[in-house]
């Protein structure tokens, strides 16, 4: 939806509620950044933990985060906010028609049956808007068509479903933190993965869930587990071996949008395979 007729990531966000408030100049962008200057604490292990507050004991995910203090500039400070992703989530609905089937419907049509994604299951909260910021379940397989659309920037297999534009702003440092996108974690300045390419970037969700795109080596790594030390995953390592595993004639250094990737996701039915990979 960024870069149509339906939002600008440059322009104050669609939020009624800060209309003529101090909140009322921070930006999509902003948000989709991580940096729109609201109060928030992201651990649950904290005094304040908002995210499990908001997920657990609100019924407003986004109605929550919007109504927080502001303590910074927008765009000057990095705070990692699930709510300012479900805030995302409630502007996106909220331009689409404002209701669940609006949502649902574009995302089954604009993007998930565009490259046969079958296993989609979003959560909404009880305002009915969507988690955006948890809770999209998919089969490894089907994360990995996702990670394969932003390797092919946001083409697949001829049809622009994402506009390359996303793709550059996704993947481009933010001002507050370097190693920071539009919604994607990247290896850029001082490198998150220092073992890695630097241009790897990755979606990286709840307790050690990955999806991992290595430009550099065509290849798109999706691990879904339960590791609640996160640190402790050995993700680099992984990466690390399967691209040492790789025979030379697979590394290239210039993928072609016509190339076939390497994507590396469980299989739940070899003898099932893949309709569109």
């Amino acid at each position: 939806m960024v870069w149509s007729s339906y939002l600008d990531p440059k322009q104050a966000a669609p939020v009624a509620e800060w209309k003529n408030t101090e909140k009322q100049n921070i930006t999509l962008e902003n948000l989709l950044h991580m940096a729109g200057g609201l109060q928030w604490s992201e651990t649950s292990k904290g005094s304040t933990p908002d995210q499990g507050i908001m997920l657990f004991q609100q019924s407003d995910y986004a109605g929550y985060y919007l109504n927080k203090p502001v303590v910074a500039e927008p765009g000057v400070q990095f705070n990692y906010s699930t709510g300012a992703t479900s805030l995302i989530a409630r502007i996106v609905q909220d331009q689409l028609g404002g209701t669940i089937n609006h949502t649902y419907q574009f995302m089954q049509d604009s993007l998930f049956h565009k490259i046969a994604i079958s296993s989609a299951v979003l959560e909404y909260d009880e305002a009915g808007q969507p988690s955006g910021g948890a809770n999209l379940y998919m089969t490894a397989r089907d994360w990995a068509r996702l990670g394969l659309l932003y390797l092919r920037k946001g083409n697949w297999f001829g049809e622009q479903i994402l506009s390359k534009e996303w793709i550059q702003f996704a993947t481009t440092p933010s001002p507050a933190n370097a190693q920071y996108g539009a919604q994607i974690w990247l290896n850029t300045g001082q490198k998150k993965w220092p073992a890695l390419p630097a241009d790897t970037y990755a979606f990286v969700g709840f307790e050690g869930q990955y999806v991992v795109i290595v430009p550099q080596h065509d290849l798109v790594v999706t691990r879904l587990g339960a590791t609640f030390d996160t640190d402790r995953f050995p993700l680099e390592t992984l990466i690390s071996g399967i691209i040492s595993s790789l025979p030379s004639s697979a590394l290239p250094t210039s993928p072609s949008a016509d190339s076939h990737p390497i994507i590396f996701s469980p299989v739940s039915n070899p003898e099932q395979p893949l309709k569109a990979l």
